[in-house]
Order: C-alpha cells, then sequence, then structure tokens
C-alpha cells in the first residue's frame, strides 16, 4: 500500500493505491471478482473483467469472513487493453468512509469532520457531488494512462524476451546440426578405420594360409621324394640280386658242359 496522495485541492479526500479483493455484484445480479486498486473514502476505481454501464448501481462486498457491503454508482468505465480483458470501473461510495478497511486510513478520511468544510466552496456557494465526480474521474485517468505506460513497457520487454530466445533457439539449433554432422563424419571415419582393419586381418589370415599351405606341400613333396628313393633303392638291390642268380646260375650250366 503506498503513502496518501493530496496533491488535488479539490479531491474530497486522500486517494491511496491498494489492491483489495472483492466480489462486484451488478444489476443483473451477477458476482464478479475484481480488485480496488485506487481507494479514497469517498470511492475508488476498481479493476475487472466485467464492463458496467456508467450510471449503473454495484454493491460491492469484501471477500474476508465479515463480508461487508456498500453500495456504489458507476461514474467511468474504461478498457486497460489487457490480454484479460480487464476494465477500471470508477465508482463513488453513496455513503463516504473506510469502506475498504484501511488500518491507517488518511486523516482527511474522517468525513463527520469534513463536513462543513464542505459545506461551502471558497467563494461561499454550496460545492456539489459533480466536482468530486470530476475529480475521482481525473484520478482514473491518471491510473489508466500509469497501468497503460507500465503496459508498453512491459509489451517492449516481451518484444524483446521473445526476439532473444528466438537468436537462442536458431544458435541452439544451428549447434545441433554442427553437432549432428561431426558425429555422422565421425562415424564414417571409424567405419573406414573398421573396414581397413578387417581387411588387413583378413590378408594377414589368408597369407598365413598360403604359408601353411605352402609347409604342407613341401612336407609332403620331400617325403614322397624319399619314398620314391627309397623304393629306386629296394629295385636296384633286387635287380642286383637277380644278376648275380644270372651269372651263378651261367657258370653252373658252363661247369657241368665241361663234366660231360
Amino acid at each position: 500500500m503506498s503513502a496518501p496522495d493530496t496533491s488535488a485541492d479539490d479531491r474530497r479526500s486522500s486517494r491511496i493505491r491498494a489492491k483489495i479483493p472483492l466480489i462486484m455484484y451488478a444489476e443483473d445480479n451477477t458476482g464478479t471478482p475484481c480488485d480496488a486498486v485506487l481507494v479514497n473514502a469517498h470511492g475508488g476505481a476498481l479493476q475487472g473483467r466485467k464492463k458496467v454501464p456508467v450510471g449503473d448501481i454495484v454493491v460491492l462486498r469484501h471477500t474476508d469472513g465479515s463480508k461487508a457491503t456498500a453500495t456504489c454508482n458507476v461514474r467511468s468505465c474504461v478498457p486497460l487493453g489487457t490480454a484479460k480483458n480487464e476494465w477500471l470501473i470508477g465508482v463513488e461510495l453513496d455513503h463516504p468512509g473506510n469502506f475498504w478497511k484501511l488500518e491507517n486510513p488518511p486523516a482527511d478520511w474522517a468525513v463527520e469532520g469534513r463536513k462543513a468544510a464542505r459545506a461551502k466552496a471558497d467563494d461561499g456557494k454550496p460545492l456539489g457531488d459533480s466536482r468530486g465526480a470530476a475529480a475521482l474521474e481525473a484520478q482514473l485517468a491518471e491510473a489508466v494512462a500509469s497501468m497503460k505506460a507500465k503496459l508498453e513497457e512491459l509489451a517492449s520487454t516481451v518484444d524483446q524476451a521473445r526476439e532473444s530466445l528466438k537468436k537462442a533457439a536458431a544458435e541452439a539449433r544451428n549447434e545441433a546440426i554442427a553437432a549432428i554432422e561431426a558425429a555422422g563424419r565421425a562415424r564414417s571415419e571409424k567405419l573406414d578405420q573398421f573396414a581397413t582393419m578387417q581387411t588387413r586381418k583378413a590378408e594377414s589370415i589368408t597369407q598365413a594360409a598360403v604359408e601353411s599351405l605352402d609347409e604342407i606341400i613341401t612336407k609332403k613333396m620331400d617325403s614322397f621324394g624319399k619314398r620314391c628313393d627309397e623304393a629306386m633303392q629296394t629295385v636296384l638291390r633286387r635287380n642286383n640280386s637277380a644278376g648275380d642268380v644270372l651269372e651263378i646260375g651261367k657258370k653252373a650250366s658252363r661247369s657241368s658242359r665241361d663234366e660231360f
């Protein structure tokens, strides 16, 4: 809650910025939640989502345990231009006072003590309610202008944040694409290395098989050669033995002829 504002001489009581939750009952008897955002002893500004025609009578009720109520006259209703379709509704209390339940209201909220001062204007003429309504409308216009300025600032901040998010998203996308491409290249390099390794392994196995086969063939050939040599030696020995037998036979034949 902010400090009271008494800058305007024609304001019947100081206004205070606040946020007081209320239920507003319009002539159609439907209760609508709203917040009192600017109040004084004679009325206030309500922020809600219901448009209420100027001149209508509404009843405000507190949402706390007391459920205190007050009857008000709608003096203005202007759109705030927010995404929630909210309205700023200016109301005037039928019975001025601290309906808003502020713990330490300004001194000029003591309405009974101010009746004599309000009975006459500076020129001695009675002061009508239109002057207070004009002051309240001026307060509401100021509040609307302040809220619109804040909304424009917020919209600018949102636009900047949106652009930053777009830029960050684009950078993240580019980084992701680069990471995927790098992973693809690494995978291709690994596949090439694996293929080369398998080729070398196959060549090594083939070479070992050829060498083993050569060794086996060489051993078989050596064994076959030895067996051939042994067979030749056996044949030769047999031939020699046959020649010796033949020679003995020839000698025996000559010896027999000589005896006859």
